[in-house]
């Protein structure tokens, strides 16, 4: 699969979806965080992520899918420290809308 420019695969899970809406939700889910978390945890650095790209990927693509996998972790690590926090927020605001 050519996940390098294909803006609904998803590299973290090696899937393709069909849309825009699946890929968002797909990237709230459970699997798809514990998938991001396991890269970063396994690659660190991403020097050693090159073994799972294919071998005529050229330096540009390999660059751009760094960050987006460091992009990526760090959303999902701020997602996971305020989903509280939001929800907390979200629940206030609703208790003083019923007043």
């Amino acid at each position: 699969m050519d996940g390098g420019t294909d803006p609904l695969f998803c590299t973290a899970c090696q899937k393709k979806f069909g849309n825009e809406n699946v890929l968002a939700h797909h990237k709230k889910g459970k699997k798809h965080i514990k998938s991001v978390n396991a890269l970063f945890q396994k690659y660190g650095d991403l020097s050693k992520a090159e073994a799972v790209l294919p071998k005529d990927v050229d330096k540009t693509t390999k660059d751009r899918l760094q960050k987006m996998v460091y992009t990526e972790y760090a959303i999902v690590k701020l997602y996971e420290y305020l989903e509280g926090v939001f929800y907390a927020t979200l629940n206030q605001i609703r208790k003083k809308q019923s007043r």
